[in-house]
């Protein structure tokens, strides 16, 4: 089993060095587990000297709430899904990227109003370790999220680009820049939940991917896939973001917030695993392989079938060359395995061998 150790930040951060952004409606009642003001009042106890910035709607009830800045937006409003729940990306732009503006210290931390705190762990957690790679490079630092939301690209149904946006720590300047995007237009939302567009975490993901790194990734809907966007998907997200559990970050979420299904995140774990695979170039190569392998459990069984005997027949016709030229299984491109299935199964018209 491998182990990893990733060194302490060699940074000091105390909560002096911090604003904390508490972002959304005010919530109170006896019905709600964590409300607005033992939200705030977490944030006091365990960052004493923090600056804590309350941004929320000009219908908010704000009075005995312990902030050091109010910010107040003109609600625009929630649009609606196909399927008639309400759509908050513009609500959750709008009051963050309000309370990120009036942010004074060179950190921040971007959260809801019904999430808390349980310690200040998060400020010594591993950011910058291992060391980042040029490909995709967006944020001066990697920016702290936890593993709830943050989905696995080897989930089914898939939701690539897709980090948490529920509690972040980062550089108060790298926390702007992610947030620094254009409202959500009605146009982008489809006319069924299949052909949804996007999510909220991969339209800013992805919006603020285009901005910065000039990356303009293709999502025709929000579950599309393909190994190649995968591939991007998990580089974007490792090079860019630090993993943890809410546990290791002292971070505590409502209930219906914690219904997420573990195998469907991107855990500390996977976190740690993929920095490894992706600082290799032929582990990267063998992650494509595992993507293909991923995609054999899906469809109905002759599908399956088909896919499966195609995938054996692309690697056992790699083997022969690998020994005649003298390479290890290792340094085989198995790019190829992969190239070979999509145009077999495009040829005898089976489009589900990869999702696209």
């Amino acid at each position: 089993m491998i182990e990893f150790h990733f060194e302490q930040t060699s940074q000091k951060i105390t909560s002096h060095d911090v604003s904390v952004i508490v972002q959304g409606p005010v919530v109170s009642g006896s019905d709600h587990e964590i409300t607005t003001a033992k939200s705030l009042q977490s944030i006091r106890e365990y960052l004493p000297a923090a600056e804590i910035i309350l941004s929320t709607w000009n219908v908010a009830e704000t009075t005995g709430l312990d902030f050091d800045q109010l910010v107040i937006s003109t609600d625009p409003g929630a649009q609606r899904r196909p399927d008639g729940l309400p759509f908050n990306l513009n609500r959750q732009i709008t009051s963050t990227l309000a309370g990120l503006a009036k942010a004074t210290r060179p950190f921040a931390v971007k959260m809801r109003t019904d999430c808390a705190l349980t310690g200040d762990a998060f400020l010594s957690l591993p950011r910058q370790q291992p060391p980042r790679f040029e490909k995709t490079r967006i944020f001066s630092e990697r920016v702290l999220i936890i593993e709830i939301y943050t989905r696995n690209s080897v989930d089914q149904p898939p939701h690539l680009f897709h980090p948490s946006d529920i509690f972040q720590f980062g550089r108060s300047a790298d926390l702007r820049t992610l947030w620094d995007c254009e409202l959500h237009a009605n146009s982008q939302v489809g006319p069924t939940c299949s052909t949804w567009r996007f999510s909220p975490e991969q339209f800013i993901w992805l919006s603020c991917l285009r901005r910065v790194g000039g990356l303009n990734f293709c999502l025709p809907h929000f579950q599309a896939f393909s190994m190649r966007l995968a591939v991007e998907s998990e580089i974007s997200i490792v090079n860019n973001f630090a993993i943890y559990s809410c546990a290791t970050a002292n971070v505590t979420l409502p209930p219906k917030l914690q219904r997420s299904n573990p195998e469907a995140v991107l855990s500390q774990t996977d976190w740690q695993h993929l920095c490894f695979i992706y600082s290799r170039q032929w582990r990267a190569r063998l992650r494509w392989m595992r993507f293909a392998f991923h995609q054999l459990g899906y469809g109905s069984e002759h599908e399956k079938l088909f896919k499966f005997a195609v995938l054996m027949l692309g690697i056992f016709a790699l083997l022969p060359i690998a020994y005649v030229e003298g390479f290890s299984i290792d340094a085989i491109s198995l790019t190829g395995c992969v190239l070979l299935l999509y145009f077999i199964g495009k040829k005898f018209g089976h489009d589900a061998v990869f999702r696209q």
